[in-house]
Parts: C-alpha cells; sequence; structure tokens
C-alpha cells in the first residue's frame, strides 16, 4: 500500500512503506512545504505508523550505515 505520493514537476511517484502497519498520523508540514524532504531528510518525516510487525525493522539500516554501505559499494566499482 502507498505511504504516500511525491509530487515533483517531472512527475509522481509512489513511496513504499518498508514495515506493513496502520498510519497513525502525518506530517500536514510537508503538504504546504514539500522542501522540507530534501533540507532537513533526517528531521522531516512522513508519517508515523503503529506496526504490525515491529521486527520487520531490524534488516533496515540507519543513514550512517546507509552511507556506510554506499561508499563501500563505490569503492568496489572502482576497483
Amino acid at each position: 500500500q502507498d505511504l504516500c505520493v511525491v509530487e515533483s514537476v517531472k512527475g509522481a511517484n509512489d513511496v513504499y512503506s518498508p514495515l506493513s502497519g496502520k498510519v497513525t498520523e502525518v506530517n500536514s508540514e510537508l503538504e504546504d512545504s514539500p522542501e522540507l524532504i530534501n533540507s532537513d531528510p533526517y528531521g522531516s518525516w512522513i508519517a508515523e505508523m503503529e506496526l504490525s510487525n515491529p521486527s520487520e525493522g531490524d534488516k533496515l539500516l540507519d543513514g550512517e550505515a546507509y552511507e556506510k554501505l554506499c561508499a563501500k559499494l563505490e569503492a568496489e566499482e572502482g576497483n
């Protein structure tokens, strides 16, 4: 199920939640100021959820781990 739709000049894209559950709150500030996602990606949030299976989150990366993975993959491509 779609979590939200992100619209830009080039089109619209669905955003899917990596976790299953029920949306309990949405960040209405993004409706008036969608640029917050770009200017503050870690401080801005799209929705709060009540998770059906919290252990699904065990496989997700935080920002720091994702940056390390990207750096590792870039280094491997350079070889």
